[in-house]
């Protein structure tokens, strides 16, 4: 495999933070920073939340059906050796993993996507959970069926 161009989480002040603390600290960019810098450093911040929003949901919850990353690569039909190391931040999330997970939890990960605040994702979760059960519902959403025709 080739050496990506960055490690996300060496944007970190603490690259051990990387998608398992909410709370973090980032590397501030300052003006000689290109904005090819700039953007990786979002990208990584995005990558981060998913990634924490990941290991609280499941891999950290007691009642998740899938507490394992060999069962959620398994579950993703990512090989381990790949998604362990994006979750740590060792290499950067494709777009295309990004759509896996999306497909494969639904939509309480989409709130990851949008909070620059990782602190806020528990709460969009627990707000997920709670309008879901107010419908009857479980809280996964399946993607919408194109119409008949």
């Amino acid at each position: 495999m080739p050496s990506p161009k960055y490690v996300p989480k060496e944007f970190l002040i603490d690259p051990a933070d990387f998608g398992r603390k909410g709370e973090t600290q980032w590397v501030t960019p300052n003006d000689t920073w290109s904005r090819e810098r700039r953007g990786r450093l979002r990208a990584a911040q995005l990558q981060h939340h998913v990634a924490h929003a990941v290991r609280a949901k499941f891999l950290k919850n007691p009642k998740a059906p899938i507490r394992k990353m060999s069962q959620l690569a398994d579950a993703l039909e990512i090989r381990y050796g790949k998604l362990q190391p994006m979750l740590a931040g060792d290499t950067v999330m494709q777009l295309e993993d990004l759509g896996r997970l999306l497909d494969h939890f639904g939509h309480w990960l989409e709130p990851a996507l949008l909070t620059e605040d990782a602190s806020k994702i528990a709460e969009v979760i627990k707000l997920g959970r709670a309008q879901a059960a107010e419908r009857g519902r479980p809280s996964r959403v399946a993607p919408p069926r194109p119409p008949a025709s």
